[in-house]
């Protein structure tokens, strides 16, 4: 039984494909940012989308490319100045 079970994890561990298709070095399945190498898995808003696939960072409504500061949960989308 026991070599049975030790066979059982080798054969798991040798088919078992780790894919790393952004790069990273964080596979697949535990990536945060599959598109893009994110080896910090930065997660500023914690949650569970990597910054640099986050389209709002800071989670306040505003998409990162119209956000004046998109690590600043600011709804109005104004730079506060």
């Amino acid at each position: 039984m026991i070599l049975k079970n030790l066979f059982s994890k080798i054969n798991f561990i040798a088919t078992t494909k780790f894919v790393y298709r952004d790069g990273d070095g964080v596979i697949d399945a535990l990536d945060n940012c599959e598109k893009f190498p994110n080896p910090s898995q930065s997660d500023y808003n914690n949650n569970g989308i990597g910054d640099l696939c986050d389209p709002d960072i800071d989670s306040d409504g505003v998409t990162n490319d119209l956000d004046y500061c998109p690590y600043f949960a600011n709804s109005s989308a104004t730079n506060g100045w």
